[in-house]
């Protein structure tokens, strides 16, 4: 295997064809169905596989099959097979599906307007996770162009994975049969905490996004009048939250949203602490003077990916600045995001939550607490020697550096899924997302030479697995 070769492929290739149909994939809004009630009608799911489907299609791989499958009311998905001279098979999981624009672009940059500066690919969906099913099948078109042999492949593009849908599952159970026995799964989802190494996740926290309601008047009143006889919704909103979190340290307490931490990732949060050191946390865009919740680098690692948080990620009911006069708003609306530890199961975690809400109101409020979505985390096993040989030396030949699993505080449901499949499966969770990358909000991009590398890596790993 001439790695100077496949290096040079995979980088002409990459920009080339990859990075332009990125692009192109970037300016659709494809929206999970949870942010886009009309995705049934504008079909932008649909477009961004078909554009995924129709690249692939030209590149004449040798016994490819695509299909575009759907089902009524379920969220479409693509399904590749391409046959290999391995007998062994490979399915690599991916995702279309993206999260609102939000706001906040910086001048010149928006969600569904890809812009390159330097190394960076920005828009939405880039790193989050248009890239994946690209990036392999380049990896078997450097592999072929050098006549080295490799595994079937098998390339399965979901559309409902954001909010924690469980489309995938029935495809999943669909297609078993045709797809047979699996050898390694990669999920590309994923990543780490820079691009100068090879990473892959070990743990993922569980997920919940839910509405919490709050309704109290049948209309806002003079808060000169009423202030004093009427409580704030959003001081009963407060009042809520602090029934699961600690305000002054971020805690949660509800008990079915954790479980006890393992005495192995106590040791590899300190282990990791030492190898990464202060990346932890100064990846993230702090403002000067502000801190992260604890420099305490291992205690740090474990709040971000074992120990559950709550995330206020939207309201309704409160009137912009510019409209707000001086009102008692009649109700309150909070969309949260729970993150539960790997172990936490998410619908009993769901209706403990639902019940510690929804009881003894404050003042006689209506509150609903209702679910958007779940997902249940995971933690992997210990890595197999020759699997952990093999990764390490893709990350030496690729990145030059190492080959790191750690977990991150995310959720992907599929991974779940999958396994109850295919447990006898190796499960290998990696990519090129990373804390910088701002994924899911303003300014998301993509390193282009952080796809070169991971696809080199990928043609390890597919030649040699």
């Amino acid at each position: 295997m001439d790695h100077a070769k496949i290096k040079n492929f995979v980088s002409r290739f990459t920009d080339e064809s990859v990075i332009p149909t990125l692009a192109e994939f970037i300016k659709i809004p494809a929206l999970a169905p949870a942010f886009d009630a009309n995705w049934k009608k504008n079909r932008n799911l649909d477009k961004a596989l078909q554009l995924i489907g129709d690249w692939i299609k030209k590149q004449r791989i040798p016994g490819v099959v695509i299909q575009k499958l759907s089902a009524p009311g379920k969220t479409p998905l693509l399904y590749v097979d391409i046959p290999g001279s391995i007998k062994k098979t490979v399915m690599s999981y991916g995702h279309v599906d993206k999260m609102p624009g939000g706001s906040n672009w910086s001048t010149g940059l928006g969600p569904w307007k890809p812009v390159i500066r330097g190394d960076k690919l920005f828009g939405r969906g880039g790193v989050d996770d248009g890239y994946a099913a690209l990036s392999v099948i380049t990896a078997i078109k450097a592999l072929a162009a050098q006549n080295i042999p490799y595994p079937r492949n098998v390339i399965l593009l979901e559309s409902n994975e954001e909010p924690g849908g469980h489309d995938f599952e029935y495809y999943l159970k669909k297609l078993q049969r045709k797809i047979g026995k699996v050898d390694l799964i990669l999920c590309i989802d994923s990543g780490g905490n820079d691009y100068e190494n090879l990473w892959s996740t070990s743990s993922l926290r569980g997920s919940i996004i839910a509405t919490l309601g709050i309704e109290f008047l049948k209309g806002g009143v003079h808060s000169g009048e009423a202030g004093g006889a009427v409580p704030s919704v959003f001081r009963i909103a407060c009042e809520l939250l602090s029934r699961i979190e600690d305000v002054h340290t971020g805690k949660v307490s509800l008990p079915q949203t954790k479980t006890a931490i393992p005495k192995s990732e106590i040791a590899n949060a300190k282990l990791l602490a030492k190898v990464l050191g202060k990346k932890i946390y100064t990846t993230y865009p702090f403002l000067k003077g502000s801190e992260p919740t604890t420099k305490n680098l291992s205690d740090l690692i474990l709040n971000l990916n074992w120990r559950p948080v709550l995330t206020v990620i939207g309201i309704e009911g409160l009137p912009k600045i510019a409209d707000a006069g001086n009102v008692l708003n009649p109700c309150l609306k909070l969309q949260l995001n729970v993150r539960l530890s790997p172990h936490a199961k998410s619908e009993q975690a769901f209706k403990a939550l639902k019940k510690t809400f929804e009881a003894k109101p404050p003042y006689g409020a209506k509150i609903t607490f209702k679910k958007v979505g779940t997902i249940d985390g995971w933690s992997a096993d210990s890595i197999p020697p020759r699997v952990l040989q093999l990764l390490s030396d893709a990350a030496k030949i690729y990145f030059a550096k190492k080959f790191i699993a750690k977990g991150i505080g995310a959720s992907i449901g599929t991974v779940t899924e999958l396994l109850k499949i295919y447990p006898k499966a190796n499960m290998l969770i990696t990519g090129v997302s990373s804390p910088a990358c701002n994924a899911h909000t303003a300014d998301e991009f993509v390193s282009i030479s952080a796809i070169k590398k991971f696809t080199g890596a990928l043609c390890y790993i597919l030649a040699n697995y």
